[in-house]
């Protein structure tokens, strides 16, 4: 008997002579695979992986919200969206195994365990069937390896999604290759259904299609004969598989944004993710995912012993001949018809580099983690059928020289020898190394695990307030593990160094995983601050804290005297105390302290904070804003965060929110107003009172920091423009604006110092549709930061706030910058928009004599209809005239009240709906301001009063409003008289 050389196909040797010995040796080699790929996978599955994983804990919760009822749909939504064919079956293991987390895992291994038995089948069967020397020995190397590899090891194990998609893969194959070498139909719908499956189980299956057509497509370009005569059976196999996938499909019709938004997210052609160099991610991606199978794996301890490899040094030789012979013999050949073997046999070469290219394509362009193997998982069966491709290639050369029965002898041992190897490696690197590694106990949060269960019997006590400190608000696996601390505890956001004193007459315990607030956080110097004793309650493998208890006593937690507002018992280790505030955000909180630095370099980062307290529980939910704000009003930097999120506040809880925020170290130096506010749900900021009730408009100035000189950005010369001596403009943007009259648009210049002395002015041109300066203003380069205080290649970025001079009629106008005797700089267009002015009013239905200011007056108003109905607009234009140019932009009320005063509806604006802001106006000019008010549905009919004004929208005082005789209007609102509403 010939053994075929590198190139040749083994498939058609007959095995040993006796079919029914093979088959009995072959399933007995099988049993010793399976058992030992089972013992991997479930071997203390109880205790492995420790902890529970943030995102397994959502996968329990999710399916133990299918299993009790709560929610069974087609796609799961929550979070970034998630195929439900894994949350489906955990929900079935709970049933067996109650709420636990190792229903999980076990459902996870039950997976694993299939796609070795499921590997074996499809391995034989493609590569010549049982009664061939590589069909036979295919199965079982590849199953084998399989069994064996640590890759697929910690993934059987860890409970994602990601598992169930293998098996339904070699399920589909498996069943499509018998349908082809039998013909029959419910081979082929069984393939269909397990093909419609795989749509259920992760988002990279998307991409199993795409194989399936490119390989079905190969095969009828090789053989076109033999596909032909099974258009009938893949015609079936559609058919079942849109039967079964047809649900998930009409999900997606109707919810197109769920079907890529985890790729969106992760994949290189996100610009954000790669800062616009795709194709440079890609190249970098592409290099790390070829070489973490023989070079370096993937470093995220979930999912691999980080960082090994896929293969071994033994392995990847074996892989790059098994990949040598399937380059060869994929390609179509000519053969002899062959009725007990018709599948061609470069089918199988063909179809493993296909799968192999298009499922390692997530792996491939996904930024996130790389080399990111998790996402390349429906690869991993034909991973390993090139190291057995390329086994039984060097068994054949081995049997040349040997005979026939001491062949399948030798190929046995082979087999032992290589799942023994693989195995006991394996098993050392998962339950020796792995097991015990500090990375792994934090990638699989134990810390949080541990943390819930010492929360959990410390709420049970019920002796103290506690505060589970985490980086995650209502954290998974600590909702998983102990849910009495969904609402019974309350939970801090640990990374932002923030800190909350519980109200009550019990002292306040406070569980911090390491994670979450490390040893020196700026959170545990706040704790140590008030007096708590801390104590460590569990540790890491290397014996590191993992958990500390930190206790606070009631006597010694920061409270508010409440008849002073003052806040007693909070040392902020500044000598001199802050200024207090008392200040009223809504009527949800007192504002007391600000803690801002009086100066800082300018390094790219603030930290300030605020001391607060809650006035009342909330239903809704609000965030704490602060912002860095020049003399300009510019703002330079904005955080908008909340560590103690609002639905847990009580009456009387304290906090001290620490804010970071980061800015362009090239913003000029000089002072700079730290603002806060407390916003709604729609970010919208809430007004602010004092103590006394009056208004003090939406912000509030928690104190002013100095951005000394030293800092900021110094470089080499960059390319630009010189403007004179000692200056050069190094950028400038193409404005392409539209603005009213009086409206304004931001302009930013990016200068940079050189030698010489530079001018301290410059000068911005307005140019007509003629090119002829129609309008000049004079600015300085940088208000508080003179260029002469610049060092030597210091950059600095002003930005300027500009305003269309009054003189300067609607149209379109082109913005040229001069400085000194430099040439002028084309800055781009803005276009003056907005309706022509009047100087003499129109037509007015009701006059009205009132004043407001020193510079406003209301001339009368039109209104239509009348009577007015409910749930219908209400159309009121208001007439106004300056007497002079205002000073600042003002906001238009149109308020409707009933007879008892009540609000029923109200629209603010600047006038003509910010077309026409006060900035604009000219002295004798008339505006018309037309408003639609809304009229609420289920206003009741009857006689209601149109209240209107202007208010300074920064301080929310309103304007004094003055009537004909010279009096005040009540609240400074002029009243325009009875409006009707009739049903």
């Amino acid at each position: 008997m010939t053994v075929p050389q590198l190139g040749q196909d083994a498939r058609l040797r007959p095995a040993v002579p006796s079919r029914w010995a093979a088959w009995r040796f072959d399933w007995a080699l099988l049993a010793v695979v399976m058992l030992v790929g089972i013992g991997l996978r479930f071997y203390r599955i109880d205790s492995l992986p420790p902890g529970l994983h943030y995102d397994q804990a959502e996968n329990a919760l999710l399916a133990w919200e299918t299993y009790i009822g709560q929610t069974r749909p087609i796609f799961y939504t929550a979070y970034t969206g998630m195929e439900p064919l894994m949350f489906y079956s955990i929900a079935g293991m709970m049933s067996l195994v109650g709420r636990t987390g190792r229903a999980i895992h076990l459902t996870s291994a039950v997976y694993g365990s299939l796609t070795i038995l499921l590997t074996f089948l499809l391995a034989r069967e493609a590569f010549g069937g049982a009664r061939t020397w590589q069909g036979r020995w295919m199965g079982l190397f590849t199953a084998g390896l399989v069994a064996t590899s640590a890759w697929h090891l910690v993934n059987s194990r860890n409970g994602f999604r990601v598992i169930t998609l293998p098996m339904c893969e070699m399920a589909t194959l498996w069943a499509l290759w018998v349908a082809f070498r039998t013909q029959q139909r419910r081979w082929y719908a069984l393939a269909g259904a397990a093909l419609g499956l795989t749509a259920y189980t992760y988002y990279a299956s998307r991409l199993v299609p795409v194989a399936l057509v490119l390989w079905l497509a190969w095969l009828a370009v090789g053989e076109w004969r033999f596909m032909r005569a099974r258009l009938g059976g893949l015609a079936v196999l559609l058919v079942a598989a849109t039967v079964i996938a047809t649900p998930l499909f009409v999900f997606y019709a109707q919810n197109p944004e769920y079907l890529f938004v985890r790729a969106d997210q992760t994949w290189a052609l996100n610009p954000d993710l790669t800062g616009g160099d795709t194709w440079g991610a890609m190249r970098d991606n592409v290099v790390e995912v070829l070489g973490m199978f023989s070079v370096k794996g993937d470093h995220n301890w979930r999912f691999n012993i980080a960082p090994w490899p896929i293969f071994d040094p033994l392995l990847s030789i074996l892989a790059a001949l098994g990949l040598a012979v399937c380059l060869w013999r994929a390609w179509p050949r000519r053969r002899p018809p062959d009725e007990d073997d018709p599948v061609p046999p470069w089918a199988a070469y063909a179809m493993t580099l296909i799968w192999l290219g298009i499922m390692l394509i997530p792996s491939f362009l996904s930024v996130e983690g790389r080399p990111n193997s998790v996402r390349g998982l429906g690869a991993l069966p034909f991973v390993y059928v090139l190291p057995a491709l390329g086994l039984v290639v060097a068994l054949d050369w081995l049997n040349r020289r040997v005979q026939a029965r001491q062949r399948v002898a030798l190929a046995a041992v082979v087999c032992l020898a290589l799942v023994a190897g693989e195995g006991i490696r394996t098993a050392y690197g998962y339950f020796d190394y792995w097991a015990n590694a500090p990375d792994t106990y934090y990638h699989y949060d134990t810390d949080y695990v541990t943390l819930a269960h010492l929360a959990g019997q410390e709420l049970a006590a019920g002796q103290s307030e506690v505060v589970v400190v985490t980086e995650h608000y209502k954290h998974n696996s600590i909702a998983w593990e102990a849910p009495a601390t969904l609402d019974q505890g309350r939970w801090l956001d640990g990374q932002q160094g923030s800190v909350v004193f519980p109200a009550g007459q019990r002292d306040i315990v406070y569980f911090l995983a390491r994670t979450a607030a490390e040893p020196n956080s700026r959170l545990r110097r706040r704790l140590r601050d008030v007096g708590a004793t801390f104590e460590t309650v569990a540790t890491d493998p290397v014996g590191k804290p993992s958990v500390v208890k930190a206790v606070v006593p009631r006597d010694r937690a920061p409270h508010v005297d409440p008849t002073s507002l003052t806040l007693i018992g909070f040392d902020n280790g500044d000598d001199a105390p802050p200024p207090s505030l008392a200040l009223s955000l809504g009527s949800d909180a007192w504002l007391l302290e600000g803690d801002v630095p009086a100066e800082r370099p300018r390094d790219g980062l603030l930290r300030v904070g605020a001391i607060w307290q809650a006035r009342q529980a909330l239903d809704q939910a609000r965030t704490f804003a602060v912002r860095l704000v020049d003399s300009q009003g510019q703002v330079w930097g904005q955080d908008d965060r909340l560590s103690y999120l609002s639905d847990q506040w009580r009456p009387g809880d304290v906090g001290w929110q620490q804010f970071e925020m980061r800015y362009d170290r090239a913003l000029p130096a000089g002072p700079y107003r730290l603002e806060l506010a407390l916003t709604d749900a729609e970010r919208k900021p809430l007004p602010i009172t004092g103590a006394d009730g009056s208004l003090k408009g939406l912000w509030t100035t928690l104190g002013t920091v100095e951005m000394k000189a030293d800092g900021g950005e110094v470089d080499q010369a960059q390319a630009g423009q010189d403007q004179g001596s000692g200056l050069r403009l190094v950028r400038q943007p193409t404005l392409d604006a539209v603005v009213p009259p009086g409206g304004s648009t931001t302009l930013g210049l990016t200068w940079q110092r050189s030698e010489g002395q530079p001018a301290e002015t410059m000068s911005l041109e307005w140019l007509d549709a003629a090119g002829q300066a129609v309008a000049r203003q004079t600015l300085p380069i940088a208000t508080t930061y003179p260029p002469s205080r610049w060092r030597v290649g210091e950059i600095v970025k002003p930005r300027y706030r500009v305003t269309p001079p009054t003189t300067l009629e609607v149209g379109a106008y082109r913005l040229r910058l001069r400085v000194g005797d430099a040439g002028p700089v084309d800055l781009g267009k803005i276009a003056v928009q907005g309706p022509p002015r009047r100087f003499e009013p129109g037509p007015i239905q009701h006059s009205v004599s009132a004043r407001l200011g020193s510079s406003i007056t209301l001339l009368g108003y039109d209104v239509a209809p009348t009577p007015a109905a409910p749930g219908q607009p209400l159309r009121v234009t208001l007439h106004w005239r300056a007497l002079a140019a205002p000073d600042r932009g003002y906001t238009r009320f149109l308020h409707l009240v009933d007879a008892g005063g009540q609000l029923r509806a109200q629209s603010d604006s600047p006038p003509a709906g910010g077309t026409r802001p006060t900035t604009g106006w000219v002295e004798g000019e008339v505006v018309a301001d037309t408003v639609q008010l809304t009229l609420p549905a289920d206003l009741p009919p009857g006689r209601y009063h149109l209240l209107t004004g202007l208010y300074d929208p920064t301080t929310l005082a309103r304007l004094p409003a003055l009537n004909a005789a010279n009096a005040p209007w009540p609240n400074a609102a002029v009243d325009l008289g009875e409006i009707e509403i009739q049903r």
